[in-house]
């Protein structure tokens, strides 16, 4: 067994260099910490680190009697000492990272997506020898489904992302943080997404826009055929860039963009329509919601939430919990269900 890194503060280092997140079946080249793993954070005390060790396959600390440990799920683990947070999973040491040959997206891109595509995918694979066209068929891979995830299911949990999923691999996704951005596309059940959503609310100006496409056109998304925006001041920009093909090269042809710069909108309830307000704060049971440039969010003080039928968990005691909206999302607080529309 070994240890595969999820979340590390920036800056984190071990007696092998610098740390680099890691998971299993990524598109990139990957970076794991053995059996035992001496990780030295940025804010710790000089000559202090935590040392993760495991006994039988289960994690734990030496030496640190101040950080806990807890399971999010039965391969992913969270570390805290204070407002530190480390995250990883167990997994078993002989399982191989998927590689992905250069030729693969220029052959994914000649299929047309849909279940036929998929079809036509998977037969490309195999001809491959690539387990995901195994996966597709349904054939026994020898890997669990939780390897396979990895990550995803945590982000999913976290609010950050919402799945929607087609023989076993996504095929709709919303992102709802910067760090996701990337880890979606890059995870091998991700890289066939046809559908995507940005909700870009730490910041919706044009340069912030920008960003968030180009660090999706760097993972090249061979399916994908809509790419929407949330949040945006810079919808008639963008749209201009991107006729003028500015991402010619990096997402297929026919793929449309949208950038919505929505007005504040109203949370709908049994209870009544809730305006929620440009400036100022609108007060919900165990929560609030206010805008964060052009998305309204949703702060939440329960452990957990129902977001678009998906139960979903507090990620962090010590931080607040933030979740951006758009339109036609449903949540549930205090046994009232919302639903977020146009005013």
């Amino acid at each position: 067994m070994e240890f595969e890194l999820i979340e590390v503060p920036a800056g984190s280092t071990t007696e092998h260099g610098p740390l680099t997140i890691y998971q299993r079946f990524p598109l990139d080249e990957a970076f794991a910490v053995s059996r035992t793993g001496t990780v030295r954070l940025p804010e710790l005390p000089q000559g202090t680190a935590w040392r993760l060790v495991l006994e039988r396959g289960v994690p734990r600390f030496i030496g640190e009697a101040g950080a806990r440990l807890r399971s999010l799920t039965d391969s992913i683990f969270e570390a805290t000492m204070g407002p530190l947070r480390l995250r990883f999973r167990v997994v078993p040491s002989e399982t191989p990272r998927l590689a992905w040959s250069g030729d693969l997206d220029a052959l994914i891109a000649r299929v047309t997506p849909g279940s036929a595509g998929l079809d036509v995918l998977a037969d490309v694979l195999l001809e491959q020898r690539h387990p995901l066209g195994e996966r597709l068929r349904g054939l026994p891979t020898g890997f669990s489904d939780d390897l396979w995830q990895g990550d995803l299911p945590l982000f999913e949990a976290d609010g950050v992302l919402d799945l929607k999923w087609s023989r076993g691999v996504v095929t709709e996704a919303i992102v709802r943080s910067s760090e996701a951005i990337e880890r979606l596309p890059a995870h091998v059940l991700g890289h066939l997404v046809q559908s995507l959503e940005l909700v870009l609310w730490e910041d919706g100006s044009n340069e912030a826009a920008h960003r968030a496409i180009d660090r999706l056109a760097e993972r090249g998304l061979p399916w994908l055929s809509r790419l929407t925006l949330h949040g945006t001041s810079a919808g008639g920009e963008l749209s201009r860039s991107w006729r003028r093909r500015r991402w010619r090269d990096r997402f297929p042809e026919n793929c449309e963009l949208v950038a919505r710069s929505d007005s504040p909108g109203v949370l709908r309830a049994s209870s009544g329509q809730h305006p929620i307000p440009r400036e100022g704060t609108l007060t919900l049971p165990a929560g609030f919601v206010r805008h964060r440039g052009q998305v309204p969010v949703l702060t939440v003080n329960h452990e957990t939430l129902m977001l678009n039928g998906v139960v979903r968990r507090r990620p962090s005691p010590q931080r607040p919990w933030l979740i951006p909206l758009r339109r036609g999302d449903l949540f549930t607080l205090e046994s009232t269900e919302y639903a977020l529309t146009d005013a």
